[in-house]
């Protein structure tokens, strides 16, 4: 299972190469558009300008059908030294990444059944999501920050002043299990029909 359920939480500790300043998590397949990488980089570089110890880590694989798009914007990001791409990493080790990120940004406005958002609920971390994405509303539960991926500035003032007050999210018990989200889901895309 994936999402407050998670299979991830039980998994034991794992050495990763995160460092010892904070940083954020974007746990996904890399495509700039879709998932709003372009953006992710704008808050992590403003969150920078508040505070230069930010550092932002890419947790993912890259599709047949955006791997042009996703390798240009790799190579575009590859000389940026707060900027690491992890590609893609086993289970125990996405386990550990989420354990030691300080919080996970999720951009995406449209798609995403916000595994990744409802993963790091599960591991008492802040999804920082668009608030465009209902569904990362509903996979996250308390445990997100809406911020517009348009102002990251504003946005990273609200990052830093949320995690400066609370630096982890309250358990998430309340939220759905990843199998009553699937139903649900299906439920909604039915009425579409």
């Amino acid at each position: 299972m994936q999402g407050i359920d998670s299979q991830l939480i039980d998994l034991p500790a794992e050495t990763i190469p995160a460092p010892d300043k904070p940083f954020l998590l974007y746990v996904g397949r890399i495509d700039p558009v879709a998932k709003r990488l372009p953006e992710t980089v704008k808050l992590a570089k403003a969150m920078r300008e508040i505070d230069n110890r930010w550092e932002l880590h890419l947790v993912g694989g890259i599709n047949e059908s955006t791997r042009a798009a996703g390798e240009a914007f790799l190579e575009s990001v590859e000389d940026i030294d707060w900027i690491h791409y992890q590609g893609y990493v086993s289970d125990p080790a996405l386990a550990q990444w989420y354990r030691q990120a300080n919080a996970v940004v999720f951009l995406s406005d449209l798609e995403g059944f916000g595994f990744p958002i409802a993963e790091a609920a599960s591991m008492s971390r802040w999804s920082i999501i668009s608030q465009q994405n209902t569904a990362g509303i509903e996979a996250g539960g308390t445990a997100i920050m809406a911020i517009d991926p348009e102002h990251p500035q504003i946005g990273a003032e609200k990052v830093l002043e949320q995690l400066n007050r609370q630096p982890y999210p309250d358990a998430q018990a309340n939220l759905q299990k990843w199998s009553d989200s699937a139903v649900a889901y299906a439920d909604e895309i039915e009425k579409l029909l």
